[in-house]
């Protein structure tokens, strides 16, 4: 792509550029991710974590949930994936959450590090709005996959929706930083709209994220992180505890 960065007022720009490309969060004090390896670890914890491709083979539509939207990496990502093994005909609904969305400058800046994802930043580019500032649903593909933005808190988001979603993507800031992305009623609310057999993968190996998932109906197995992370949870909805 050839879009130039953008010199927004840096003392009001609530992302912090460190070493050039990197996304930093002034708010919650953390990286977004990598540009050396965070594709390799979104691959990792998210696209392996709920069993991808093989969990959407052979299925007309498939609709993976996401807290957490970010720079989009994962939307890219998976985007990408479902492209190149789902049928041809076949429909992606990708559900994102997002209190504080990025602008679209922002997004092209931090995702253009990866050229092999170049033809799906093009999509996204074509109709995400430069600064989002309300929920919308987006279609990419001709109308075969849309993404629906969810602008405000996950927990607020999540209760409003009554749908049946596939997989998960539990991402967002870590527990220690941003504990309110993390919280038992959330993960309840994320069991009330999956379908049983439903697959999770999240980053984080916190025991309070665990007994939280586990007691909303999930079951739920520690990985082997990524690089030099420890531990990540990947996880399989088996039925929500009687109330």
């Amino acid at each position: 792509m050839t879009q130039k960065h953008p010199q927004p007022n840096q003392e009001n720009d609530p992302i912090h550029w460190k070493e050039g490309n990197i996304p930093h969060s002034k708010q919650f004090q953390d990286i977004y991710f990598s540009c050396q390896d965070g594709l390799a670890e979104s691959r990792y914890h998210f696209l392996r974590g709920i069993g991808a491709p093989d969990i959407w083979q052979n299925r007309e539509s498939f609709s993976i949930g996401e807290t957490g939207f970010g720079f989009g990496l994962n939307f890219i990502m998976t985007l990408k994936a479902w492209k190149e093994t789902a049928a041809p005909d076949a429909k992606l609904h990708y559900i994102a959450t997002e209190k504080y969305p990025i602008s679209r400058d922002h997004i092209i800046r931090a995702l253009r590090n990866w050229p092999e994802l170049d033809t799906e930043l093009q999509a996204l580019w074509q109709v995400y709005p430069d600064q989002p500032d309300k929920s919308q649903t987006l279609e990419l593909c001709d109308g075969r996959v849309r993404l629906s933005l969810l602008i405000g808190d996950s927990l607020n988001m999540l209760q409003d929706l009554n749908m049946k979603v596939d997989a998960w993507y539990l991402d967002g800031f870590s527990p220690r930083t941003n504990p309110d992305m993390w919280t038992n009623i959330l993960f309840r609310n994320i069991a009330r709209l999956s379908v049983t057999g439903a697959r999770l993968g999240t980053f984080t190996a916190v025991g309070s994220v665990r007994r939280g998932l586990e007691a909303s109906g999930f079951k739920i197995k520690k990985q082997k992180g990524f690089g030099k992370k420890r531990d990540c949870l990947r996880g399989t909805f088996k039925k929500a505890p009687k109330k």
